[in-house]
């Protein structure tokens, strides 16, 4: 035993009640050795995971304005007069049509999509419906009332849900604020083939539920949702509805199910006509642009405007600024030349902020590239594109970004996040996730021109762009100062990575060198690391491709890293071929065939191990997945001499709360005083377009609107401790009620400063004495960072700074005395010392 070790004993083992701190609640001790070097920090463990997820691409980073510019989404299910229909999880439900007929309505099974009644504004009164189930498949469908705030989504709106559940006899009661919550449950009996009256009856708290004439729930909302409209559900079970009604003061009304007229518009567009003018819409399939649709629009008579409008990401709206100048590009073709109208308009387009005409020549596909300056601002404008003479014009492509002012560095990226993620002091980029796994995820379909670049089914989105891509990613990362990090798809062809490595580190007298210098970039790319594939299914399968791949990186450049992409180990793993906790495999043996692969090379590889770390005070949900320090031992025992490194590119959540952000600090302490170098540690999500997820997922770092920009926990612990960072980890012991601290304690390589990190996890403030042994504090006083708060607390639109890192000074006392210091519960704190 060490004499640091022995000191460390003694000083924690001894029953004075000075020392030892354990069994008393609300007290703990922290003793900082700082002489005692423990390992080498890597200044990457403060890095982020941007995925083409949630939209963090389209609608997040990318400057591009306008979702659905290539067309490609089908036109959105004929519309039934008077209601609104909103998509659950798009990948899903786009194309699954509601039908009429005889005043019923036909819903399809879905993800969550929503019929919402235009007119049915309500706090107080009383919905009714009649519902009709054929099976008991899983499933329900039912009412939806008090419905605010709902976009593309499964649970992106906020309401209560009342839905029967034909295959369990129950019905469902439960609440949306962008998530869903259970309310109530009940048995019901629901008879197939049989229409069933269901009733909600809202006050202005309560909620009674009616099945058949029969109240079954009587519900009183301590924190009621306001007026809302009204509307119907289906979660993965087809249903029958009719005999819709609304009851209020001004007595009962029944809305029927009218198939409305069916205009063709591809379904991130809105068509309209103005005045009394006449036109069509039609979705064109033949003589295509680029895709595997375009849009048509046809003026037939009278006056006025026929046109297609965009309101920007789901249709949330998009942030005009006044006096600001926004650029644009069309890709058009007409038979018979026309004249067309754009214009940035508001959101009910009785006020129009810039108008311009262009030309459309001929029946080839032109490029018009176009300016307009704002005269106003506002945050739900559109962008219209429109006739107001008889002729017929297609639209393949559209874009508008702002103008230089609004784009960092001239960059297709958004000014406000660009520059939130600098001061995040993010340190690293992984570009990655499951959008690399889509067989048309291609890095050679991402390079020149982007209004060029084929659209392709992607893994998230059916209907993806490639407007911002690796290369963009890349071109972002250098201008900004962060290093980088993309995934590449598996099933990319060995020449076509050798030309990737080409296109990003060759010289002019290279093919693809000469072609990087073309698109804009002279000087080679700095890139270090590779990612091949995104949680992979690490086999037989994946080590040939693997092999193919890495060989085919290291003939252009023997110094680049391949990554292995790994997926996640729940469990402690004792023998390397019997692994269990895995998702995927049950043995390393492929691992250890590409240990042997790098040795052979004389080549280090890394691998890729992704976490969900969740509650910082549940030892059962904290980092789920440390299996991954049993699996750096595994790959010990297999690696025969290789050089190798393990990563977490991904560290998951299910919540953006503060919890997350303790998790987060939590696990960044860990990994920092791990003894095996894990040099990079990603966070997911970078960004997270506000109520705009898809999926579920809700962990985003830094929050977004079309407008504004604000971080959660999470986003200010990565700027605490990146911005404290010291590159020398020291020994240190803690002692705490109820082990409620987490200490890491680093120091400068001049040996000067020390940053001391504690997470308290527990909801008692602890009182506690802390110990510096070789460390002359030379200042009377020390800087502290803290943030702490409610662990649900999260950061809002209307209150983004609800919870952020305040700064103050706390005096220290003199030579060999304890510095004493009270963590807040739930907090995470850095003290940064002097000598």
């Amino acid at each position: 035993m060490s004499v640091y070790k022995i000191i460390a004993v003694c000083l924690f083992s001894i029953g004075t009640p000075a020392f030892v701190f354990a069994g008393q609640s609300g007290k703990g001790r922290i003793l900082v050795l700082a002489d005692k070097i423990n390992n080498k920090v890597s200044p990457l463990t403060t890095g982020v995971c941007l995925e083409d997820v949630n939209h963090e691409i389209y609608g997040g980073i990318y400057s591009q304005m306008i979702f659905g510019e290539s067309f490609e989404e089908p036109s959105s299910p004929p519309p039934i007069t008077g209601f609104m229909y909103e998509a659950g999880r798009r990948k899903n439900d786009m194309g699954k049509e509601w039908q009429v007929a005889d005043n019923i309505l036909c819903a399809p099974a879905t993800e969550g999509a929503r019929l919402i009644a235009e007119n049915t504004l309500l706090a107080k009164g009383r919905i009714g419906v009649e519902v009709y189930f054929d099976d008991r498949t899983p499933g329900v469908a039912g009412l939806i009332v008090k419905v605010s705030d709902s976009a593309t989504g499964t649970d992106n709106f906020n309401g209560y849900e009342i839905s029967l559940d034909p295959n369990a006899n129950k019905l469902v009661f439960g609440k949306y604020q962008h998530k869903w919550e259970k309310l109530k449950r009940v048995n019901c009996p629901i008879q197939l083939q049989k229409w069933i009256p269901l009733e909600v009856e809202m006050g202005e708290n309560g909620i009674q539920i009616f099945v058949n004439g029969t109240n079954y729930i009587d519900y009183n909302d301590s924190s009621p949702l306001a007026k809302g409209l009204a509307g119907v559900r289906t979660w993965q079970h087809a249903a029958k509805f009719k005999n819709f009604s609304v009851t209020d003061s001004n007595g009962t009304k029944q809305i029927p199910f009218i198939k409305a007229a069916n205009d063709q518009v591809s379904s991130m567009w809105t068509a309209y006509r103005e005045g009394n003018a006449e036109g069509t819409f039609a979705i064109e399939t033949d003589k295509l642009f680029n895709g595997r649709q375009d849009q048509k629009i046809t003026f037939q008579s009278g006056t006025g405007r026929v046109g297609i409008a965009n309101s920007g990401l789901n249709m949330r709206g998009m942030y005009f600024q006044k006096d600001k100048d926004y650029e644009g590009v069309l890709w058009v073709r007409a038979d018979k030349p026309v004249s067309l109208n754009l214009s940035l308009e508001d959101k009910s387009g009785k006020t129009s902020y810039a108008q311009q005409k262009v030309s459309v020549k001929d029946s080839n596909w032109q490029k018009i590239e176009f300016t307009m300056t704002s005269s106003g601002e506002d945050e739900y404008g559109k962008f219209c594109i429109s006739l107001t003479e008889p002729g017929s014009v297609v639209v393949g492509y559209a874009f508008l970004q702002p103008g230089q002012w609004g784009r960092f560095k001239g960059l297709p990226v958004r000014l406000d996040v660009a520059e939130a993620l600098i001061r995040q002091k993010v340190t690293v980029i992984r570009y990655g996730g499951s959008m690399v796994n889509s067989p048309e995820y291609c890095w050679k379909k991402m390079i020149g021109s982007r209004d060029l670049r084929p659209p392709y089914k992607g893994f998230w989105n059916s209907y993806s762009s490639n407007g911002w891509g690796i290369l963009d990613f890349m071109n972002f990362c250098e201008a900004a100062g962060f290093v980088y990090l993309p995934a590449l798809n598996i099933e990319e062809t060995p020449e076509d990575m050798a030309d990737f490595i080409e296109y990003i580190h060759g010289g002019n007298e290279t093919v693809w060198g000469q072609k990087r210098v073309a698109d804009g970039h002279p000087e080679p790319y700095k890139l270090k690391y590779i990612q091949i594939g995104n949680e992979e299914k690490v086999d037989d399968y994946y080590l040939e491709r693997f092999k193919l791949l890495a060989a085919a990186i290291w003939s252009r450049d023997p110094n680049m890293i391949p990554v292995v992409a790994d997926l996640v180990y729940f469990k402690h793993i004792s023998d390397p071929f019997k692994v269990e906790g895995s998702l995927t495999i049950n043995t390393l043996a492929a691992h250890k065939e590409i240990l042997k692969f790098a040795k052979e090379n004389n080549n280090p590889v890394w691998f890729d191990v992704h976490v969900w770390n969740d509650e910082p005070n549940d030892p059962d949900k904290l980092h789920r997945g440390m299996g991954m320090r049993s699996f750096v031992d595994a790959l010990d025992k297999l690696a025969d001499g290789a050089q190798f490194k393990v990563c977490i590119f991904e560290e998951n959540a299910n919540n953006h709360q503060l919890r997350r952000g303790l998790g987060h600090a939590h696990m960044i302490n860990e990994i920092q005083r791990y003894e095996h170098e894990m040099p990079i540690l990603c966070a997911a999500n970078c960004l997270q377009p506000d109520k705009q997820n898809d999926n579920g997922w809700n962990q985003g770092l830094l929050f977004l609107t079309q407008s504004k920009v604000w971080g959660q926990s999470p986003y200010y612990v990565t700027q605490m401790i990146s911005g404290s960072y010291q590159p020398l980890c020291v020994e240190s012991y803690v002692d705490s009620y109820n082990n409620s601290l987490d200490v890491t304690a680093c120091k400068s390589l001049d040996g000067k400063t020390l940053s001391l990190r504690v997470v308290n996890m527990d909801r008692f403030d602890i009182k506690t004495e802390i110990d510096l042994m070789q460390f002359a504090l030379a200042q009377s006083d020390a800087q502290v960072i803290q943030i702490k708060g409610n662990l649900d607390s999260v950061n809002t639109a209307e209150n983004p700074e609800l919870i952020v890192p305040k700064e103050s000074k706390i005096q220290v006392p003199g030579k060999n005395e304890r510095v004493k210091y009270t963590f807040p519960a739930n907090s995470f704190t850095i003290i940064n010392f002097k000598s």
